[in-house]
């Protein structure tokens, strides 16, 4: 009998294709291999720093695992695995996959993170965004000029000229917005005034804008935490990943 045993190796380490396919078993975002290369150097980098999981946080995944697939009692999960073709023993070794990372995440540092916020603090600000939309520029364009001069509350003027019917009502109001939600166009702009200044009008391909930020703040990280975290855990296996030395190496034994 033909089995075929290494399917990567990654920093040295042969992978085989067995245990690159349990690890897969919970979920695949990329390909297999550029999931099986995230997968070891995790594993690496979990044994540089001393880390593993036992039996009881194992269980405690299969358990959360479990609840999430809506897989409330031990027959259910038996009819689940046989439907996926999966036995007991590879959603176990899946699980302790996903606990691993779990820990690995969890174990990013306090400096790490307040690093990362420090370094990247316009990610993480959001604002108070209203908008007046008109087709008809230059009418705009004369009613922006009334309300800079106080003629005119902005907010008034959204729900009686504004064509927006969504944001009309509500006198302008779009939404409570992040950076990286601001159309591309609109970013410099937005979060380069301050807090009540009117920027526009602005054209673009139903009409023109004039927009207010109403509000301009840096978000603390103590209510971010778990975004930071995230993030920062991103980045590590990213750079891991990035300097991997892989290679693909089918073997067999007979």
């Amino acid at each position: 009998m033909i089995e075929i045993m290494t399917f990567i190796v990654v920093n040295e380490q042969k992978i085989d294709l067995a245990d690159a396919l349990h690890w897969a078993t919970v979920s695949d975002p990329h390909s297999f291999v550029e999931a099986t290369v995230e997968r070891a150097v995790l594993h690496q980098y979990a044994d540089n720093q001393g880390l593993s999981v036992n039996a009881d946080e194992v269980q405690n995944e299969s358990d959360r695992l479990r609840v999430a697939l809506d897989l409330a009692d031990p027959k259910e999960t038996e009819r689940w695995l046989k439907g996926q073709g999966l036995s007991k023993k590879t959603f176990a070794q899946a699980c302790a996959y996903s606990a691993l990372r779990n820990k690995v995440r969890a174990h990013i540092s306090d400096d790490a993170m307040e690093r990362y916020y420090t370094q990247n603090e316009n990610q993480f600000i959001d604002i108070d965004l209203y908008v007046i939309r008109m087709r008809n520029g230059r009418k705009l364009s004369k009613l922006a000029e009334r309300i800079r001069d106080g003629e005119e509350n902005f907010h008034l003027a959204a729900m009686d000229h504004s064509e927006d019917l969504e944001t009309a009502p509500s006198g302008g109001y779009v939404g409570r917005m992040r950076r990286d939600e601001v159309p591309e166009d609109l970013e410099v702009g937005i979060f380069s005034v301050d807090p009540g200044d009117i920027i526009g009008p602005i054209g673009d391909q139903t009409g023109s804008l004039l927009l207010l930020v109403k509000r301009w703040q840096l978000l603390a990280l103590d209510d971010i935490q778990e975004e930071v975290r995230d993030i920062v855990f991103g980045e590590l296996i990213a750079d891991l990943t990035k300097v991997a030395v892989v290679s693909l190496r089918i073997t067999q034994q007979v």
